[in-house]
């Protein structure tokens, strides 16, 4: 072993502290770069399987009961790539007190799917009277093999058996979307709903970009064949696909943020070790030792700190990230199966816990082995002190402090690299954790107050459109039921992407009016839209402009009269909403006046108690089941709860790449402070011998680490809030529209 290889171990194991700090700093950053790589690959693949679009369907045409076969007859129209005809009903499935939706399709052939295609994981297929649910469903409730659920049918629940759980290709889980999904042989639906014939035509295209187009052309065909079109849906469901890009793209930027911090850290490392062995420097020049290889034995020993905290850092990094990745897909129902290890991520993270730190070295210990031989005998140092002006001037501001804590203050700049070094991790590392909490923040503000224009307690909605007298007929006389109001929202296709077409009434109590310019409807108005202030942020759009969308087989172009303050929309790709009176949305969907699916319900109290709500729900719930419809009823508490379910995972991910950033710089703040220590052993030593205790003397670096701390945390805030601006307007970009809202205990 050569005397430099020696030197190099030597090195490692002179400063134990230090060599455990610096490797334990790398190790962090590959860490989060392992973690993040591992938990985005496995959970996307777990996300794609989930919602592949080769399986799920491009549109779903809903029509009375009618004969399967013609399924083969649209089969045959341009455009068609494949149709599968099934039964298919919206239900509730009674678990105690509670209903939750429950969604059941009826499969003619279980060993002939086509669309939506699904895998058994346990059970089996069903035979008569059961069911098949998806596995999603047991975040409702675990019922077991065997088992059997109540679903309601008509007025009265029926029990049936639950044969077994399968994973579908395309769709979306039950946490998500707020219904289970479940599948029965064609003809046992038909004989539980009493139904005489199929009631879904799902169909893939071969051109997606023809879906409006094919569906009028459809729509005729049906119309040829004598069969009745109830409704249908268009486009594919790729939101929580965006999400998780979303998310782990803004992982991606802050793992880079850690990754810079362990430079930094190590830079400091560098320039101490480098400032510590001047002498040692200078006398391996005096024995013939030439620059180069002195530059190669100080990067020998970067390359042993970057190989060890890189191979702990992939190792630990790995299990982490597979660990994060089941936990995050546990909140969504999905199963992620087992560890994949994908080869480039592995070299990814040795390219970069490797290259990094010895390009980060190279400028520090190429300058620090220029020293001649004289400087270095002459105890030449890389840094110069403080000026003796200057230290007059800082003692004169701390002379009223203890002499201690004066001594631990004004030993802070003693060494202006490092600190400069440490203040700029801790500065950095605070921005972070500022901007990743003011991020949360803004979204849970707007989560909270994303129905806040809506002054409704109860929203109830319907399969099937009802005349709006018969909802008052039912629940005028329910004890609590204030006011009812029509409502109606579905999904429009835009330039922009896809907007929410909301219908009120035009005298409407329960929306509120939050315009930000131009003016309300007024019963003159014809193809008037108000649009959100967000789909204007994103469009360009003003008052006076006009827009083009697409509803089902209506195309319309309306005048925009106003813009209002609605988040109501918020999501991913979303451009936002459309707002329009409910009697010009059945006019341009040629839907007979006074016919609705949704209404809203104000309580007659004013500022009721959960509990009456509670009440009140069930009470709606009753009233509507006896009269034999299956209602959605949901309260704006349960969607605010819903959204924020949703996004969880964006505060949970989030959190944990600020915590690993705000551990790099506390791993930096104790480098700085160990380095202070170990370089001043003999001040601690004439300490102790003028009397000094241990308390006094640890005194003395509780202020150089507080002192640290505050000119780190004003920098922090300086930097952070900026930095929090930026990464709203980036989350804004990958994720959802969120105004910028700031939390001032954040500060503290």
């Amino acid at each position: 072993m050569s005397a430099m290889t020696k030197k190099i171990f030597k090195d490692i194991v002179h400063r134990k502290l230090r060599t455990i700090l610096t490797i334990l700093g790398i190790t962090v950053g590959i860490l989060s770069l392992s973690a993040i790589n591992v938990a985005s690959n496995q959970f996307k693949s777990s996300l794609a399987y989930s919602t592949n679009i080769t399986s799920a369907p491009d549109m779903h045409i809903y029509t009375a009961p009618t004969n399967p076969d013609l399924a083969d007859v649209l089969q045959d129209q341009p455009n068609v790539k494949t149709v599968q005809a099934e039964g298919n009903i919206v239900t509730r499935w009674a678990i105690g007190q509670d209903h939750k939706l429950l969604q059941i399709v009826g499969i003619l052939d279980f060993q002939h799917v086509q669309i939506n295609r699904f895998r058994l994981v346990e059970g089996s297929l069903p035979g008569p009277n059961q069911i098949v649910l998806e596995t999603g469903a047991r975040s409702y409730e675990n019922v077991p093999v065997g088992g059997h659920i109540s679903i309601q049918v008509g007025r009265a629940f029926k029990e049936v058996t639950v044969s077994g759980f399968v994973q579908t290709q395309g769709l979306p889980q039950a946490a998500l979307v707020g219904r289970a999904y479940g599948y029965m042989a064609e003809s046992s639906f038909e004989q539980l709903f009493n139904t005489a014939g199929v009631t879904d035509f799902a169909i893939q295209l071969v051109d997606y970009a023809q879906r409006y187009q094919t569906l009028d052309q459809l729509a005729t065909v049906l119309q040829e064949n004598h069969v009745s079109l109830v409704g249908s849906s268009v486009g594919r469901d790729d939101s929580i696909t965006v999400i998780a890009n979303g998310i782990f793209g803004l992982m991606d930027l802050l793992s880079v943020a850690a990754i810079a911090l362990s430079v930094i850290l190590l830079l400091g490392t560098i320039a101490s070790l480098i400032a510590e062995q001047v002498e040692i420097i200078g006398t391996m020049k005096a024995l013939g030792g030439l620059r180069g290889k002195i530059v190669r034995h100080y990067l020998g020993l970067v390359f042993c700190y970057a190989l060890s905290g890189t191979l702990i850092g992939v190792v630990v990094g790995t299990i982490s990230g597979y660990a994060l990745a089941n936990y995050l897909a546990s909140l969504v129902s999905l199963d992620i199966g087992p560890l994949q290890i994908v080869p480039w991520q592995i070299l990814e993270s040795l390219a970069v816990g490797l290259g990094t730190p010895l390009l980060a070295a190279f400028i520090p210990v190429w300058i620090g082995t220029r020293i001649t031989v004289r400087q270095a005998l002459q105890g030449y140092g890389l840094e110069n002190t403080a000026s003796r002006k200057g230290s007059r001037k800082g003692r004169s501001a701390i002379g009223l402090l203890p002499q201690t804590i004066q001594f631990g203050v004004r030993n802070v700049f003693r060494k202006p690299t490092r600190t400069f070094l440490a203040l700029l991790t801790l500065a950095v590392a605070g921005a972070s954790f500022l901007a990743v909490q003011t991020a949360n923040y803004s979204l849970n503000a707007l989560l909270n107050r994303v129905y806040d224009v809506y002054r409704y307690n109860v929203m109830i909605s319907l399969s099937t459109p009802e005349p709006f007298s018969r909802f008052q007929q039912i629940l005028g006389p329910v004890d609590g039921v204030g006011s009812i109001e029509s409502f109606y929202q579905d999904t429009a296709s835009t330039r922009w992407g896809q907007a929410a077409l909301t219908g009120v009434q035009l005298d409407t109590r329960m929306y509120h009016r939050e315009l930000t310019a131009g003016r309300w409807f007024t019963a003159s108005d014809q193809n008037a839209v108000i649009i959100s202030q967000d789909a204007a942020d994103i469009s360009g759009l003003k008052v006076g402009d006009t827009i083009s969308f697409t509803l089902g087989t209506s195309t319309a172009r309306w005048h925009i009269i106003g813009i209002t303050r609605d988040y109501s929309d918020i999501g991913a790709g979303n451009l936002g909403i459309l707002l329009a009176p409910i009697p010009q949305i059945d006019a341009m969907l040629h839907i007979p006046a006074g016919l609705t699916q949704n209404v809203m319900i104000q309580a007659s109290v004013s500022a009721p108690s959960q509990a009456y709500l509670d009440g009140l729900t069930r009470r709606v719930d009753a009233a509507l089941s006896n009269a034999g419809f299956i209602p959605q009823i949901t309260t704006p508490q349960e969607q605010i709860a819903q959204n924020q379910s949703k996004y969880e995972i964006i505060y949970l991910m989030l959190d944990v790449v600020a915590i690993i950033i705000a551990l790099v710089g506390a791993i930096s703040l104790a480098n700085s402070l160990a380095m202070n220590v170990l370089e001043r052993r003999r001040e601690i030593g004439i300490l102790r011998s003028m009397g000094a205790i241990s308390r006094k003397v640890a005194q003395v670096f509780w202020a150089e680490g507080t002192t640290l701390g505050v000119l780190a945390w004003i920098c922090a805030v300086f930097l952070g809030i900026p930095a929090a601006y930026g990464l709203n307007i980036v989350q804004a970009h990958l994720l959802a529209p969120v105004p910028f809202a700031f939390d001032e205990l954040d500060l503290v």
